[in-house]
């Protein structure tokens, strides 16, 4: 076996682990045995702007729950939110811009399989001194606690 047929195997079976405990997850989540937020993929596409402020991040998020309801959810948490502007909303595709002065969010959300829900929070920060990891994680955290699902934050 060659040295790319090995990586292949190996990546597999990573892979297959990986579905593995998403399906064990997702199977204990309908069953309401679990009400925890999996964070899978907190990736950095942490491109800093100038001065090393700005900059983007995203967070991708499996919720056990509906995507309808959790882009309803989504929607009530920037409404409520006094500081908060929904600068484009489509409710076919479950996506929501929103804004905070110069800081911007996209929230997409799509379903995974029955009762769980894959979000992507892509934040933008625009503002002096601000964080984009800290946009992407107060909307996760915001959304998680609307739902009554803890959010359990690791980077990958």
């Amino acid at each position: 076996m060659n040295h790319t047929s090995r990586r292949k195997a190996g990546q597999v079976s990573t892979w297959m682990l990986l579905s593995m405990a998403v399906l064990t997850f997702a199977v204990l989540a309908s069953s309401g045995c679990i009400t925890t937020a999996a964070i899978l993929t907190v990736s950095a596409l942490s491109q800093d702007g100038e001065g090393g402020e700005g900059g983007e991040y995203i967070a991708t998020v499996r919720i056990p729950r509906d995507p309808e309801v959790v882009y309803d959810a989504a929607v009530r948490v920037a409404m409520a939110r006094d500081d908060v502007n929904i600068d484009k909303q489509s409710d076919r595709r479950h996506r929501l811009d929103v804004s905070r002065g110069l800081d911007k969010a996209t929230i997409k959300i799509s379903k995974v399989e029955s009762n769980m829900s894959e979000v992507i929070v892509h934040a933008r920060a625009g503002e002096p001194g601000v964080i984009p990891e800290d946009i992407t994680k107060s909307v996760v955290d915001a959304l998680c606690k609307e739902l009554n699902v803890q959010a359990n934050w690791s980077v990958d």
